[in-house]
């Protein structure tokens, strides 16, 4: 992926690594119960499998880490898609909707 000056490669074989489609799958379900009026699990699972490829170096030092394994990973996915929701949630708030700017307009 490239945008603008900054470009982005994705390894997308780093799916391939035993564990790391659980991981994508456990950790946008995680999110999706807890957020479930701000996001959908499929729009989650496609973030998760996107950030997983594009810090697959990340990735594959946590699962070759005895001590890390997918358990961190896991968790570092999870504290990544939180953030990116919470980071939506709070620009779709600084916006008002047409209708709301047309219900106050004729109020």
């Amino acid at each position: 992926m490239t945008t603008g000056d900054n470009s982005t490669m994705a390894d997308w074989t780093v799916l391939d690594l035993p564990g790391v489609t659980s991981v994508a799958h456990s950790a946008a379900a995680k999110v999706a119960r807890q957020y479930p009026t701000t996001t959908e699990y499929d729009d989650l699972h496609q973030e998760a499998r996107i950030l997983l490829a594009t810090h697959a170096d990340t990735t594959r030092a946590y699962l070759a880490d005895p001590d890390k394994k997918a358990r961190l990973l896991h968790h570092r996915l999870w504290r990544d898609l939180i953030d990116s929701v919470k980071t939506d949630a709070q620009h779709r708030a600084q916006h008002l909707s047409y209708e709301r700017v047309r219900e106050t307009a004729v109020a």
